[in-house]
């Protein structure tokens, strides 16, 4: 969970997605856990601590697996093209095309403007 994923991450769960971040680093995935970001960016350590309290954000690590969770959950997937690497999934099917941290940026943004169109539909 680089600063994209962070403030991604704490971006959706503070919408009111169930977010579970990725990451290999266990020194990052203990601070955020404990609600502390890696990042530097104002407010996000509260945004962070907040989500993970409340429980709409989980980290760990694992990411191959996270993957085939969140697809068995039917939730959205938002890897770059490593985190899904040897996973026999196409882009733009079963993943988001492209994986680079401002591909993966400019999809957020995208999916935080419909999932407030959601709310207010009702979905």
């Amino acid at each position: 969970m680089g600063y994209v994923g962070t403030v991604s991450a704490a971006c959706f769960a503070e919408l009111g997605h169930d977010v579970i971040g990725v990451d290999v680093n266990p020194r990052k995935l203990e601070m955020l856990n404990r609600g502390l970001s890696p990042m530097v960016e104002e407010g996000i350590d509260e945004a962070v601590r907040a989500g993970i309290d409340a429980g709409p954000l989980r980290v760990g690590s694992g990411t191959r697996i996270k993957i085939y969770e969140a697809m068995a959950m039917r939730r959205p997937v938002v890897s770059t093209t490593i985190g899904a690497e040897g996973l026999p999934l196409e882009a733009g099917a079963h993943l988001p095309p492209g994986g680079s941290s401002a591909g993966i940026r400019r999809r957020d943004l995208r999916l935080a403007r419909l999932s407030r169109g959601w709310s207010r539909a009702g979905g």
